[in-house]
């Protein structure tokens, strides 16, 4: 047989084998093998927070089999990561997920880094990177409605929400700026303490002023604080429709027993009719009235009186006063409110409290000094003492003291605890504590921080200043 004839059927022979076994040639080259893929591929987070990655193992070439999985990243970066499941089992050429968490420490640098993350199984292994960033604290500003329209004078309101992002934690100050002329605006409150997991909202209430031009004006909110600004805008439209605005007292005391009086304003634009005044919100035992009522002809106030019953509800109660014309004075009816804070409470029961006759100046760190307080009743009927405060208003270096710092941080109030309570004191009457036979243990206690890392040689012979106060029932009304 001619050679090159023998070298063409020895060439042959692998192909013909591989055909009697019922395998594709393709398929006998290829080795078992996985790939790797993520979800996202990039991502950001703020310095201790984590993110979660959607990661999906498949296998090729026929594998099957466990699969173990980890990921890895520069130590400077404070990046790590954990796998649930941490393995997961692939039939052949199978496809499976796992949920990679990246965590960034508290310290990890502001800076974008790479995370391996890595698929292993029967000595096969794939890998692919993640690129995650670490970025600082930030905050984002919604503001709702985007627009509003008012009539005449009459105030309107808008809510500004901050919403922190990547840990964010600091104080905000919110501005406005864009207003008409004649408008005035404020927030409530102005400045916002914001925390990494709350949100927090401001009111912003905007009102046009008698001469403000009748016009629709863009408003722009600014956020600033921990080095991060950011702003939006909403729509303001004054009309010259015809409206009626309310201004109330914003807040009015009462005690049971007594009234109070408030002055309501109201203005009509683009009409003149009579206006009928009503109240709501009234708790228990209050009762309301508004002299004139309804409003005549040209008059532009009334008077508002709240009277407290001896059994009124204590509390502080949102009280609206409620101003409105029917259609037939003007194309449409018009409705005015304003909201009255009233806050009903206990005639004031007059008494003193004051401090150990001789100042504290022997404390050492650890160290306690029982109060024994003296409480004067100056009412011509007993009282019924229902609680005492005792707070630090100032620490006195001695002068002879080492040199060092000695502030008020190192010293705190143990209050007395409610057993103590109820304390009587008769009419006229002045005793201390332990002369109202409280027991010791049952005073309020001056006590010292011990701090082992601070030499606190300053606060030797230090005096300190306290402030007294209290609540109590009975005595003359």
């Amino acid at each position: 047989m001619p050679a090159a004839t023998r070298r063409r059927r020895l060439a042959l022979l692998p192909l013909l084998v591989l055909l009697a076994v019922g395998l594709a040639p393709s398929e006998a080259r290829a080795a078992a093998g996985l790939t790797l893929s993520v979800s996202p591929t990039t991502q950001t987070i703020g310095r201790g927070e984590a993110t979660t990655i959607s990661v999906t193992v498949k296998g090729s070439g026929g594998f099957s089999g466990a699969v173990s999985l980890s990921s890895s990243a520069a130590a400077s970066s404070g990046l790590s990561g954990s796998f649930s499941p941490a393995s997961v089992t692939l039939a052949g050429n199978g496809t499976a997920r796992t949920t990679l968490t990246v965590s960034a420490s508290s310290t990890a640098p502001f800076a974008t880094s790479a995370l391996t993350v890595r698929a292993t199984g029967r000595a096969v292994t794939a890998a692919t990177n993640l690129s995650i960033g670490v970025v600082p604290g930030d905050f984002s500003l919604a503001l709702s409605p985007s627009a509003r329209t008012v009539q005449g004078t009459q105030p309107t309101t808008y809510q500004a929400t901050l919403t922190p992002v990547h840990g964010f934690a600091g104080t905000v100050r919110l501005q406005v700026s864009g207003l008409p002329s004649g408008a005035t605006a404020s927030f409530s409150p102005a400045t916002l303490t914001l925390q990494p997991t709350a949100a927090g909202t401001s009111v912003l209430t905007v009102a046009a002023g008698a001469g403000t031009p009748r016009s629709t004006s863009t408003l722009t909110v600014t956020a600033a604080g921990g080095g991060v600004t950011h702003s939006g805008a909403v729509s303001f439209t004054v009309s010259t429709a015809a409206g009626i605005t309310v201004a109330a007292p914003s807040r009015l005391d009462v005690q049971r027993g007594r009234s109070v009086t408030g002055t309501i304003s109201v203005t009509r634009n683009g009409f003149s009719g009579p206006v009928s005044l009503t109240l709501s919100g009234l708790p228990a035992g209050v009762t309301g009235s508004l002299t004139p009522a309804p409003l005549p002809v040209g008059a532009t106030s009334a008077t508002l009186t709240l009277s407290a019953g001896g059994s009124a509800t204590i509390g502080t109660f949102p009280v609206t006063v409620t101003a409105t014309v029917p259609s037939g004075s003007t194309s449409s009816a018009l409705t005015g409110r304003a909201t009255v804070t009233l806050v009903v409470d206990v005639p004031a029961v007059p008494f003193t409290v004051t401090g150990p006759e001789a100042p504290i100046t022997t404390l050492t760190p650890g160290g306690t000094a029982p109060l024994n307080l003296r409480l004067s009743n100056p009412s011509g009927s007993a009282i019924t003492i229902t609680s005492l405060t005792v707070a630090i208003s100032g620490v006195a270096k001695a002068a002879t003291a080492p040199a060092g710092t000695c502030p008020a941080s190192d010293f705190g109030v143990v209050a007395a605890p409610p057993s103590a309570y109820p304390l009587t004191l008769q009419a006229g009457a002045s005793a201390t504590l332990a002369q109202l036979g409280l027991p010791q243990a049952s005073w309020p206690r001056l006590t010292m921080l011990n701090d082992p890392a601070r030499n606190q040689d300053g606060c030797k012979r230090a005096r300190i200043d306290l402030a007294f106060g209290g609540a109590a029932s009975g005595g003359i009304k």
